[in-house]
This record gives C-alpha cells, structure tokens and sequence, in this order.
C-alpha cells in the first residue's frame, strides 16, 4: 500500500502555508504500539497529563510510569512545561509538574465549559462568572486578574471550548463545531466533533464520524491544511493539539481506552498512559520539556472548605453536589474522588444537585475508597442526606444500601408521603415511619445506628429512638448503595438529593444537630426560573448521535410557536436542546418526533442551567441566531 503524505516538522511550520495539504491512506487493523523510544528520540524529555472520570493523571516520557494526581478535568501544562492547571467544580487549580507539588487555587467562581488556558508560563485564561454576567479573565497565578474583551466578544466557552492568542496579539476561539478570530474571521469546522487550536493560533482540527479522520483546517495565514486518518485498530477521539509542540496531537485510542500521542503527520502514533481509563470523557495535554521554571508564586494552598459535611472522624463518602469535585484523602493521603452514577433518566439539576425521576444514581466505590468495609470493623453506622420529594403523597424508594442479588439492609423510602425507614441487623428486620417528608422542601434526613440503638433525625430533630435494634451489621457484607431506586426498576422516587454522607460511627445528637444547621446554610431549594410553556410546530430535526459515540448527547430541535400556554416567548421560532442521548441510553421519546406535528414543550433559558455546559450538544450551525432553550420535562 502506498502511503502520501508531507512531513511537517517545528521547522518547517512557520514556512507552511494554507495550500498545504497531506493525505493519510495507510489504514492497518494491527493494535497500536506502546514504544516510546522514537518520542524519546525526537524530544528528550516530556510529560503527558490527563483526567479520565473525574481523576488526573501524570505520565513522565522518560519513565513511560502514570501516577494519580489531583481530582479535577481539562487539563493543560504551561508553555515552559513546568506548571499544570486544570477545572475542579467551579475552581481553577494548578500545581507544579515535578518538585513542591501542592495544589494551589488559581480562581474560584470559574465556568467549566471554557476551560483553563495558559497565556504565558504566569497567567491563565479563564471564563469568571459573577454578578449576573460571565467574562473572559486574565488571571495570575498570584490572584490578580483582568478582563479579556477581545475574547468576550468571540464566546463565552461551549463544548470543548479552545482558545490561544498569536504573537501579533490576535485571539483564536474555537467550541462545537465553529471557529472565531478577534481580527473578525469566522467559520465553521468539516469535522463533527472534537475540536482544538494549534499552539500558534493558525490552525484548528475537527474530528470526523466514525473517529478514523480529522480534519486540519487553517483559520489564519501560515495555518495547516490537511487530513489525518488513524491507522489503527478501533478509532480515536477527544484530541487536543499539544499546547506547547506543534508536531503533536494527544488523543484517546478507543480501542484500548488509553490516551496516545500521535505526530501531525500521522506517521508515528503511541500510547503512553498506563494508568487512568475511562469509556468515556478523556482528555490530555502533552508538553516537551523537563518540567524546571519558576516554582509557583507565594500564595496559600488551597484546599476545599466545605461547611458540609461538618464532620470528618469516621468519614467513609460524602458528596456535595455535582459543580466541584467531592474527594477524601485515602489511607495514603492521596486525594480520591467521592462519585455518582447515574442510570437511566437521573441527571444533574440547574443547581448541580442530583434530580431524580425515572432513574437512579448508583455510589461508586474504588479499591481506594470502600464503603461497606469499614462497617464490619465497628458495627456503626450514620447516613445523612438532604432530600426533596417533587410529589404530594409519593412513592418510591429514596436510599438503598443492598447486596448486588437485590437484598437491602437499609432501606429509606417514601409512602403516601410518609417517611419509612427498613433497617437489618444480625438479629432482624426493624421497620418504622419517621412522620411526614412533605414535597418541595428540602429536609435534612439523618439514620445512626451502635448495637442496641437504632435512631432517626429530621431537620435536626430526633424521630425515632429503638433501643431494642440490637445485633450488627455482618449480614450488610458485599452491599451496594443505590439513591432513588431498590435496584428492581429504574422508575420510582421523583425528587432531588443535594448532599450525602456516609459514616463508620454512629453521630451524635449534637452532631446530628449541627450537621443540619450547616446544610441548612448550602442546601436549599435551588434556584427556581421561570418556565416557558408553549405549543410549538417541530420544524427542523438533527440526527441524534449514536449512544457509543457519546454517554449523554443533546439533540437541538426547531419549533414555530403555536401557543404560549404560559410565560413569553422571544419571538415566534426558537430551537430546543432535549436528551437525544442520556446515561448511555438512546432517547426514543425525542428521537421520533416527526416535522409539521405539534408538541407540548416546558423550558427554560438554556443558560440557567450551567450543568449542561460540558455535554456535547448537536444543532445545525445555520440556527445559531435563534434563542436557545432546554426541555425540563413535566
């Protein structure tokens, strides 16, 4: 087979040109290779990071050895490769690559979908939300920060959102699928999806469906014109451009669910990381360099200081809410994210609190964190959570801790309203009703137990007190914790959980009381906007992504306006975002739809709900003008 193909080198970029173009048309099926040496060769030293569900990892090129980092996604080595940042929550954080390795908060209040970018080896770029209004930010790493109107004017982040400013000052913006430059260029990318920059702002890469093509299209004069193809078994994705090397792109290796650094001529691909997997939502950067520059500005490490939980003795999980990462230091004092999963329709709400309806979240345990172990050592006991029921007199399951065969010991549920608590020990089953939840108001829910003493708390109020639960917890062996559902069936408790704690001791009264008292403070009723609720004729489709191309996917839909049933619509047409794609699962109600019926639609500004902004979003570019809402369902 013949391969054509141009060699493009550091060297050779600046003189490339837009007429540049190369071919890739060498496809093998072979795996693709874990050497190293040729990368070796070619840079000396260099370091690959990247985050792989909700964890970062660090790879050093001259040890080839991946070691866990930081929780946290996005991120990027500074220019001299000696510092990294990345997206924690609504925090930019950062720590050096080799050396003092503390993790410093660089910014607080930040949007995740724009990313964190270094500008120079000092200062970052990222998008601060505040006072009603979001802008692009200059920020050191000493805590000074100034806004980026060039950049302001460009977007305001999106899926997998890029940006690099050129040595002549002008600024490159690339999210989804369109490109922007500040001297007033624009354009839309060939590809389908998963975009980047190149290190010098003159050219943006898109990847093509079914992830065996990218596409290199030159946004600015000297930009790269050509076409990548992966010549290897499986495909590739999520890729960015190295931020420091022009000669490296860094991607996932589907088929082996490891990141890979691939040249931008495509001769030589390989992964690198050992350590760090995920199905989905990978993303790396790749620096060449040893990692030495200035050690980081004096400043205070920061670490995260959460009123709730307000106890940490015996400590096993807990989970704030879904807008920063929930860690606890393992045995090791390594840093291990607490996560959730969700299953069927169970998503985030606008407020990053779990909302359920038609689904369930599932607690994930790691060999670095378990949960149930602990329990068999001191027969204690405590869950607490703030719970909210979205519906009068419900039914359903709201926690359950049981065997992976479907036996509970813990079950917390819900009656005609009612509070019921089902609680095993050793010696039997204790079943009691622990008064009325009500519905739309959150209420803190705390269940301790010690052999011999079963008790219950709402809102800091004791509710039960069993002095005759007596026995232990040895038959609670092996078990699962699952919120919203008994693990029978997806469908069940409609509601919200907005913090969650598990502990390997029984709390106190007193405790129990002031654990309420500083969730009352971070856990109320989130931010209510007002629905639009209208009729609408569906004009124009877009094809809902395959569910193993994206876990959740959200497909936008053109209505004309028939009727407002309630609020006051923008304008007489308007584009919707639905779940084409949610947990995995296809969405069959959205998918067919069909063109000239009409639907009962309830929105809201798809703006309110910045939980979504990370969420790969399919729509046809020519409706970008139309105001965008998302469908909040009944």
């Amino acid at each position: 087979m013949k391969r054509k193909f141009r060699i493009w080198t550091a060297g050779a970029a600046a003189a490339a040109t837009a007429a540049a173009a190369f071919v890739l048309g060498f496809v093998r099926e072979d795996p693709s290779p874990r050497d190293l040496n040729w990368l070796r060769r070619e840079v000396g030293q260099g370091a690959l990071v990247h985050h792989a569900a909700g964890r970062l990892y660090l790879t050093e090129l001259d040890s080839g050895e991946t070691v866990y980092i930081a929780p946290g996604n996005q991120p990027e080595f500074s220019p001299d490769s000696s510092k990294i940042a990345w997206i924690d929550g609504n925090s930019a954080k950062g720590r050096m690559r080799v050396g003092d390795t503390s993790v410093h908060t660089i910014a607080d209040g930040v949007e995740p979908a724009g990313g964190v970018h270094w500008l120079n080896d000092r200062e970052v770029a990222v998008i601060l939300v505040g006072k009603g209004r979001k802008s692009w930010n200059r920020v050191s790493l000493t805590g000074v920060s100034s806004e980026i109107p060039a950049l302001n004017r460009l977007g305001l982040g999106g899926y997998e959102c890029d940006v690099r400013q050129g040595r002549d000052g002008v600024w490159s913006y690339v999210a989804r699928r369109s490109w922007k430059t500040s001297n007033g260029k624009g354009g839309d990318l060939p590809g389908t999806c998963s975009v980047s920059i190149s290190p010098d702002g003159r050219s943006a890469t898109s990847l093509h469906n079914p992830h065996k093509k990218c596409s290199i299209t030159p946004i600015r004069p000297g930009g790269i014109s050509a076409t990548l193809s992966w010549p290897f078994k499986g495909g590739f994705d999520n890729h960015r451009w190295s931020s420091n090397d022009p000669r490296y792109i860094i991607c996932v290796d589907e088929h082996f669910q490891q990141m890979a650094i691939m040249t931008v001529d495509g001769l030589h691909v390989t992964r690198m990381s050992n350590l760090g997997r995920a199905k989905h939502q990978m993303y790396g950067d790749f620096t060449v360099g040893d990692g030495s520059g200035e050690p980081w500005p004096a400043r205070a490490a920061h670490t995260r200081d959460s009123a709730w939980p307000s106890h940490k003795d015996g400590l096993l999980f807990f989970w704030d809410d879904g807008s920063q990462s929930n860690a606890l230091a393992s045995d090791d004092g390594i840093l291990v994210p607490c996560r959730l999963v969700p299953l069927g329709r169970a998503r985030l709400a606008s407020d990053f609190s779990m909302l359920i309806d038609q689904g369930h979240f599932l607690v994930q345990e790691s060999k670095d964190l378990p949960i149930v172990g602990p329990w068999m050592r001191t027969w204690q006991f405590t869950f607490e959570a703030v719970v909210t029921s979205l519906e009068a007199g419900a039914y359903g399951t709201i926690a359950t801790l049981g065997q992976p065969d479907g036996k509970a010991q813990f079950v917390l549920g819900q009656e005609n309203g009612v509070l019921v608590l089902s609680f095993t020990t050793s010696l039997g089953q204790f079943r009691r009703s622990l008064g009325d939840l009500g519905h739309s108001h959150p209420r803190h829910v705390a269940i301790t137990y010690a052999p011999g003493r079963l008790q219950a708390y709402v809102d800091g109020r004791r509710v039960l007190h069993l002095p005759e639960a007596a026995g232990d917890l040895r038959s609670w062996r092996g078990a699962r914790m699952l919120l919203g559902s008994n693990g029978e069936r997806l469908e069940g408790w409609k509601g919200r959980i907005r913090g969650l704690a598990l502990y390997d001791r029984a709390l106190g009264e007193e405790e129990i009381r002031s654990a309420y008292e500083a969730s009352a403070a971070t856990a109320m009723e989130g931010p209510q906007f007002p629905v639009l609720e209208v009729e609408a004729t569906l004009l124009a489709k877009q094809r809902v992504p395959p569910a193993g191309a994206y876990p959740n996917a959200l497909v936008v839909y053109v209505y004309q306006v028939a009727q407002v049933i309630q609020g006051q619509s923008p304008g007489q047409r308007l584009a919707a975002a639905g779940w084409g794609v949610l947990n995995g699962s296809p969405q069959s109600a959205l998918r067919d739809r069909r063109i000239g019926r009409n639907y009962l639609l309830r929105l809201q500004p798809f703006d309110q709900h910045p939980q979504l902004q990370r969420t790969k979003i399919a729509l046809d570019s020519d409706h970008l003008d139309l105001p965008l809402f998302y469908e909040v369902g009944k």
